[in-house]
């Protein structure tokens, strides 16, 4: 039976799979060489080296290859160093950094504080027995029959404070190398797929 994807969907099916943290009980920093080596797995990520779908040259394929394998490793390295969220991460802009001589200034990044409920569906079961899944559908008194809601939402944006990143720790050279060959204007992480004026989304981002 398919997944119906509503408001919370996810943890109600999947839950189970998962243990909550206390902020207490996390672990602690895991260090730089970790994160290094991290980065340095994207070097071994084969991207178009075998794909027939893109008519590229072998050394297109490779231009690309290196470019993409360049923007992912600073993705990582701007994730952990800003402590964003990955959707905050993914809306960055060239124009939110300034590199100085001894840190990296971050201004205006986008921070999700809450998302916004703008509407509500309600869905009545149509099938001849009870859904089986009653984590996404209840009974309804007023309906007469199983129903589940179904939210429209919309993210509340703010902007965080200005954030330094000193210059010596190792993952700020991946964020500056990959400032330099972003045009202005850019988009920090771009597609390079059928829509390049956006972003990758936070799906291609776990592909």
């Amino acid at each position: 039976m398919p997944i119906v994807k509503t408001r919370g969907w996810y943890w109600k099916v999947h839950g189970d799979e998962y243990k909550r943290f206390k902020v207490a009980d996390l672990p602690k920093f895991c260090g730089w060489n970790t994160l290094l080596k991290l980065i340095q797995e994207c070097s071994r990520t084969p991207y178009y080296r075998n794909s027939r779908l893109i008519k590229l040259s072998e050394a297109e394929k490779e231009a690309l290859r290196r470019k993409l394998i360049a923007r992912d490793k600073t993705l990582i390295a701007t994730a952990f160093e800003t402590g964003g969220r990955i959707q905050e991460v993914l809306l960055l802009k060239k124009e939110n950094f300034e590199v100085l001589d001894d840190r990296l200034i971050v201004r205006d990044m986008l921070v999700v504080k809450r998302w916004e409920k703008i509407g509500e569906k309600i869905e009545v079961w149509k099938g001849e027995d009870e859904p089986k899944d009653t984590k996404l559908w209840h009974w309804s008194h007023k309906h007469e029959a199983w129903i589940r809601r179904k939210f429209i939402t919309k993210p509340k944006m703010d902007r965080r404070n200005v954030l330094e990143i000193p210059r010596f720790e190792p993952l700020t050279p991946y964020i500056i190398e990959w400032l330099k060959q972003l045009p202005n204007g850019g988009w920090m992480f771009p597609s390079y797929g059928k829509n390049m004026n956006k972003p990758i989304t936070t799906t291609r981002l776990t592909k």
